[in-house]
């Protein structure tokens, strides 16, 4: 499997999700493994955008995916 960065598609989810209160979009490319796991680990909900297919782990669970 090969991972393809898109900073596009983080742009295009801060266009869209980063104006929600208690909302943050990181930019995963640009964290390092230890930041990330704080990300994973941390309080609230985290919601991973995976693909440009404009669905993320949260719709997929939401509609039964």
């Amino acid at each position: 499997m090969t991972v393809v960065q898109s900073q596009q598609l983080f742009i295009d989810d801060v266009q869209a999700f980063g104006q929600l209160p208690g909302v943050t979009v990181h930019d995963i490319a640009a964290l390092s493994p230890e930041a990330l796991r704080e990300v994973f680990d941390g309080p609230g909900v985290t919601i991973g955008g995976f693909c440009n297919s404009k669905h993320c782990l949260f719709f997929n669970a939401v509609q039964g995916g």
